[in-house]
């Protein structure tokens, strides 16, 4: 059972993976359990709550991010990751985040390819949905991690959080809602398209400022105060 998780100030912490990660192309989902604090008067105006970019400062090495801004709304914003399309297309909703102090489970699915789905989900059910404007498809692009910390542009999140997962598929409602009903994340490191378990703190190798990568290479290296703390969701 999950005893710890990731405890972000919004102010310098930071937490990223330093080795290059091949991304796969088109379809991909993120699972999530985050605490966010009761008020969101601290956030900037784009705030980083995940983060797959690359090590440009530009659109063109984003591969997803999730927004979160002070008066409750949240954009997934995806790019192409590479250098042929310095833009982004994103789905949004307003006064989306829960700020009462307690955990909550998030889901975020893409088929990857231009005019299809993307979906965000909130504790098994959909909140925001809609179509992707970006092409995903082609090859793997080498990218790396970014949690409550801006890969680009924005700032980071306060926030706590625990139990990332990262797919390479388009995840089904079924099974977002079976990600919902068990805090642990995935049953098995094994399971089927999952690429990248982070366990914040209850994973094998997770000490000190390290939270090591269950599934994948992209073990994050924590900073300036970001820390492993217990409690679960």
């Amino acid at each position: 059972y999950t005893t710890k998780y990731l405890s972000m100030d919004g102010v310098d912490d930071t937490a990223r993976a330093s080795s290059a990660w091949s991304v796969p192309s088109a379809a991909y989902s993120c699972s999530l359990w985050a605490r966010f604090p009761l008020s969101l008067a601290g956030l900037v105006n784009s705030d980083r709550l995940i983060t797959m970019h690359g090590n440009t400062s530009t659109w063109t090495s984003l591969r997803f991010c999730i927004e979160v801004k002070p008066n409750g709304d949240m954009l997934f914003r995806e790019g192409n990751a590479d250098s042929a399309a310095p833009s982004s297309a994103y789905i949004g909703w307003t006064n989306v985040i829960p700020t009462d102090g307690d955990w909550h489970h998030w889901a975020f699915t893409s088929e990857g390819v231009n005019g299809g789905d993307m979906k965000v989900y909130l504790d098994g059910s959909v909140v925001m949905s809609g179509s992707s404007g970006k092409d995903l498809s082609g090859s793997p692009y080498a990218l790396n991690l970014y949690v409550g910390t801006p890969g680009h542009g924005g700032g980071p999140t306060p926030c706590d959080i625990d139990e990332i997962t990262i797919w390479d598929a388009e995840l089904t409602g079924v099974q977002v809602t079976a990600l919902w009903n068990d805090p642990n994340g995935p049953t098995t490191p094994s399971a089927t398209n999952l690429i990248n378990h982070l366990r914040m703190g209850d994973g094998t190798g997770d000490a000190g400022t390290t939270i090591t990568d269950q599934v994948g290479n992209q073990d994050l290296t924590l900073a300036n105060g970001a820390e492993i703390t217990a409690g679960h969701p």
